[in-house]
């Protein structure tokens, strides 16, 4: 563990920050997703349903993926530097 490690601190508590707001934002967004989606597949519109499907994808990608890897090195990084 390197002590310039901590300079990645400031950035993980940024993004928590950044994270919490945009949390909500995707608490409001799913529910227009999900009837956007409902409304290509009725339309048949297969270029808006892969587009919708996508964007989906890509938040639960940030949810379940980015967001506890950020936390994770974050604690990590704390503990080691005994923070």
């Amino acid at each position: 563990m390197r002590p310039q490690w901590a300079s990645v601190l400031p950035l993980v508590s940024e993004f928590k920050q950044w994270h919490d707001s945009l949390d909500e934002q995707h608490r409001s967004i799913a529910p227009a997703i999900h009837a956007l989606l409902l409304a290509a597949y009725k339309e048949d519109n297969r270029e808006m349903v892969e587009f919708t499907y996508n964007l989906r994808m890509h938040e639960r990608l940030e949810d379940q993926v980015i967001y506890p890897t950020v936390l994770l090195i974050g604690n990590y990084v704390e503990q080691r530097l005994g923070i």
